[in-house]
């Protein structure tokens, strides 16, 4: 992934894969206990944006995403902390759920779980400390759901849990399926087969296209 969407020091546009880009703002590192990292690889999969309050010399961790055409990401967004970022929580975060907005297959007080497509984003800045990065702007099936002028002011923990291109899926052993028929039919154009990763997709097609997406650890500076 560090050939796909290198580190050049400004917007991380990818060449290839599911993103047209994954720009992450701030020094990585690990989570330690004296760690100066924005951000950290929890697993594979999670990476965590990282809070520094009252630290005003430490900028807080920032992220920008975005769904290149042709694919569909299931992401899972976690707030860490119900008594931070009040005012974002309350007048941002609640509001929109699975009954009224396509795409957003599941919401909770901290948590919710998107299916995105192609030209959807995924934007945090969690202190507003990075230029050019919104606060929190989420577009999901081409909807702008949320467009935030509070701080998060929270950890955040991004979860990647699939990816499917449009016209087939392909899983952890690399098969590639049509959506022509066989028990893993997936056209992941029709939107309840491509949601259904807790069924039958399961967590074999988070495969990310033989390219192990956010293992984007290496991508990440």
């Amino acid at each position: 992934m560090d050939n796909y969407c290198p580190d050049i020091g400004a917007d991380e546009v990818c060449s290839a894969g599911p993103f047209t880009q994954f720009t992450i703002r701030g020094t990585g590192g690990i989570e330690t206990e004296h760690s100066d990292a924005r951000w950290y690889f929890q697993g594979l999969n999670t990476l965590v944006l990282k809070d520094y309050d009252n630290e005003p010399s430490k900028k807080s961790g920032a992220v920008e995403i975005d769904i290149r055409n042709g694919y569909q990401v299931k992401l899972q967004i976690e707030l860490t902390n119900s008594n931070h970022g009040k005012d974002f929580k309350e007048d941002h975060w609640g509001g929109w759920g699975t009954n009224d907005t396509d795409g957003v297959l599941s919401k909770g007080e901290l948590t919710t779980t998107v299916l995105m497509k192609g030209g959807d984003k995924l934007s945090i800045d969690i202190d507003d400390k990075w230029g050019g990065t919104t606060k929190f702007y989420l577009k999901v099936q081409g909807n702008s759901i949320v467009s935030s002028d509070e701080l998060v002011n929270d950890q955040v923990k991004i979860t990647l849990l699939g990816v499917w291109a449009e016209g087939g899926a392909t899983d952890n052993g690399g098969n590639t399926d049509d959506g022509t028929g066989g028990d893993n039919t997936d056209d992941s154009t029709e939107g309840d087969t491509a949601t259904d990763s807790q069924d039958g997709l399961g967590m074999g097609t988070i495969a990310l296209l033989g390219i192990a997406v956010v293992g984007a650890v290496i991508l990440l500076r």
